[in-house]
């Protein structure tokens, strides 16, 4: 199919107004995910892994979480204190994202992709950044660092952008300099089998990823 030229421009515009609308990112990875340089480089972001890896994180990846499940472990694990922070913030346990629809058609097509929704607030939960702007781009340096996402090297080149749109540079700037730290020193967290990991003490989970015991 290629890129969806029209609706890759239109999002393009809506994102120099707000480059994390959850909203018009989707639309631009619906736009863009078919080209075949974007398919090349999410190959590339698991080249290298055994095929049983690969078959289990695939299946991880469809495993669906259930957060009563999740809520009815103890309360030192990860998955409890990981179920706790989504209900708090209204975010949804198995990253799924309702209000943006064309992306399920990406999900469905590209697991890598699919993977990455998944672990993204895991990831903010894990790494202890905010949802807030300085935050998001924050794990966005870190996406890039640490599993050589394309849409994190995107964002980076957009941080001009995403200064002017929000402001907060002491605070962007020092978010940035957590996601290059713990993006350089963390073990690959896109291909950890995080789900594996939720009836873990939550401790043990970072040190066993190689997160500090003081990630804030």
């Amino acid at each position: 199919m290629g890129i969806k030229y029209g609706q890759m421009l239109g999002a393009v515009g809506e994102l120099l107004q707000k480059p994390f609308d959850p909203f018009s990112i989707g639309k631009f990875v619906d736009a863009v995910d078919d080209f075949w340089v974007v398919r090349r480089l999410y190959t590339q972001m698991v080249s290298g892994i055994e095929p049983g890896h690969e078959q289990r994180l695939r299946r991880l990846t469809q495993k669906v979480l259930d957060e009563k499940e999740l809520l009815a472990l103890p309360e030192n694990t990860f998955g409890y204190r990981y179920a706790v922070h989504q209900r708090q913030r209204g975010y949804d346990i198995n990253g799924e994202l309702p209000g943006v629809p064309m992306v399920r058609e990406v999900l469905a097509r590209n697991w890598v992709f699919h993977r990455f929704v998944r672990l993204h607030d895991m990831m903010h939960f894990l790494l202890a950044f905010d949802s807030d702007p300085p935050g998001e781009a924050g794990l966005q340096l870190f996406d890039m660092l640490n599993f050589r996402d394309p849409y994190g090297a995107l964002s980076m080149l957009g941080l001009p952008i995403i200064v002017y749109q929000y402001g907060q540079p002491p605070e962007i700037l020092r978010e940035l300099r957590r996601g290059w730290r713990l993006g350089r020193r963390t073990q690959n967290l896109l291909l950890a089998p995080l789900e594996d990991m939720l009836p873990w003490e939550l401790e043990e989970v970072r040190r066993h990823l190689g997160i500090p015991a003081r990630v804030g």
